[in-house]
């Protein structure tokens, strides 16, 4: 069965209004979606991931956080995978941020990795409040999803159903150069 998710948006007095998007389960047979746009910065709503890096990087300049769960970061295997997209990638010039040290994604381009079980954030890209953390992922397939936040920024999550399909996920956008036929659209999923 298809589960529909609603995307809320806040609007200026920190209220949540639906604003009518709906997308399939992830995993679901419309995985992904495309864009015919050329422009290599996103528009008032949408960011293309064939278009990434680009808006990381500003001037020359990375433009960017990269935030995750201190817990997973404490795994071998998954620092490794973020490390590799912090070298690979160059959007940041911070240290790679844990959860706890920041409030907000909203207001700057960020890439979020975890699902919200393990990284909070999470919700501010997927906006589904649901008391199911996991809900919408599953086991054996990683995302990588866009969002433009009421700011103009870029937030990019990427998550899994287990650390290892968020791995898998990390390692798509770490090579980006290479995975741009599976890099477009706003959503990709990794089997």
């Amino acid at each position: 069965m298809q589960s529909e998710y609603y995307i809320y948006q806040p609007d200026g007095n920190n209220n949540f209004g639906k604003v009518g998007i709906v997308r399939p389960e992830i995993g679901a047979e419309t995985q992904t979606s495309t864009s015919t746009s050329t422009s290599t910065t996103p528009t008032a709503d949408k960011y293309d991931l064939a278009n990434f890096p680009a808006g990381f990087i500003k001037n020359g300049q990375p433009n960017g956080i990269i935030v995750v769960n201190d817990d997973m970061f404490n795994e071998d295997k998954f620092q490794r995978a973020v490390l590799d997209l912090y070298t690979a990638t160059q959007v940041s010039n911070q240290p790679i941020k844990l959860v706890q040290e920041v409030v907000t994604v909203s207001r700057t381009n960020a890439i979020v990795i975890g699902n919200p079980c393990v990284n909070s954030l999470a919700y501010e890209i997927i906006s589904v409040k649901s008391p199911n953390c996991k809900e919408g992922f599953i086991d054996g397939k990683g995302v990588v999803m866009t969002h433009i936040t009421r700011f103009g920024n870029i937030n990019i999550l990427i998550a899994g159903g287990t650390t290892d399909d968020t791995i898998k996920a990390i390692n798509v956008l770490a090579d980006y150069r290479s995975n741009k036929n599976v890099l477009k659209g706003e959503e990709v999923i990794i089997n």
